[in-house]
C-alpha cells in the first residue's frame, strides 16, 4: 500500500503476489498466536501468581514465541500451494489495496471450491480456538477478580489485562468478520476498510494501547490533550 500510495506503481508479478498473501497471513496467524499466549501468561500471573515465575519462566516464554512463529508459517502453507495451482487469465485487476485470498480467487477461471473449502477450514479453526482460548482464560480471570476482598484490588488486578484485552478485541473482531463468513457473503468495499483496520490502524495503535500503563506515556498524552 505504501509502495502504491508513493509511487504510483499499482501492478505486482503473479508469484510476488501469493509471496505477499503467504507471509501475510502468516505474520496475521502468529499474531493470533500470540495474543493467545498472553492471555495464558496473564491468566497465570493472577490466577496463580506464587507459581507464576516457575512457570512463565525464560525458557518457557522463549519456547511459546518459537512456536507461535513456526506454526503461524506452517499453518498456511496448504492455502498458498493450492492458489498456485489455479488458472489465471482475463480480469488480473484485486479489488483490494493488498493481495488478498478473496480477491486473487475471484480473479481465477479455475475452480475455487477447494481453496474457499481450505480458507474456511482454517480460519474457523485457527480464529475460533484461539479466540475461544483467549475467552476462556479471561472467564477464569475475571472469575478469580470478583472473588478478590476489596474493589481497589480488583480494578487495580484488571487493569494489567486491559491492553491485552482492547489489543485481542480489535484484532479478532476484524478478522472474524473479515474470514469466518460464507463466501456469498462478499462486501468488497467493507472488505477494504476492516483490512485497513487491521493491518494499519491495529498495528499503529498497538504501541500506545500496551503502553498506556506507563506514567511516562500518561503524562504525556495527558500534555498533549491539555
Amino acid at each position: 500500500m505504501i509502495t502504491n500510495l508513493m509511487t504510483g506503481l499499482t501492478t505486482i508479478l503473479f508469484i510476488w503476489c501469493v509471496l505477499q498473501l503467504y507471509f501475510f497471513i502468516s505474520v496475521g496467524v502468529a499474531e493470533m498466536f500470540l495474543l493467545a499466549t498472553m492471555a495464558f501468561d496473564r491468566y497465570q500471573a493472577i490466577c496463580s501468581p506464587l507459581h507464576y515465575m516457575n512457570v512463565m519462566n525464560t525458557t518457557l516464554c522463549n519456547w511459546l514465541q518459537l512456536i507461535c512463529w513456526i506454526s503461524g508459517f506452517i499453518v498456511n502453507l496448504p492455502l498458498s500451494f493450492t492458489l498456485l495451482r489455479l488458472d489465471f487469465s482475463g480480469n488480473n485487476i484485486i479489488n483490494h489495496f493488498l493481495c488478498d485470498g478473496p480477491g486473487l480467487m475471484k480473479l481465477s477461471c479455475s475452480d475455487t471450491k477447494l481453496n474457499d473449502l481450505i480458507s474456511f477450514i482454517l480460519s474457523l479453526t485457527i480464529m475460533l480456538s484461539c479466540f475461544f482460548f483467549t475467552l476462556m482464560s479471561y472467564m477464569w480471570i475475571i472469575k478469580t477478580i470478583m472473588n478478590l476482598p476489596s474493589s481497589t484490588g480488583k480494578i487495580k488486578t484488571f487493569s494489567t489485562c486491559s491492553s491485552h484485552l482492547t489489543a485481542a478485541t480489535m484484532y479478532y473482531g476484524a478478522l472474524i468478520f473479515m474470514y469466518v463468513r460464507p463466501r456469498s457473503i462478499n462486501m468488497y468495499d467493507m472488505n477494504k476498510i476492516v483490512s485497513l483496520f487491521y493491518t494499519v490502524i491495529v498495528p499503529v495503535l498497538n504501541p500506545l494501547i500496551y503502553s498506556l500503563r506507563n506514567k511516562e506515556v500518561k503524562y504525556a498524552v495527558r500534555k498533549m490533550l491539555m
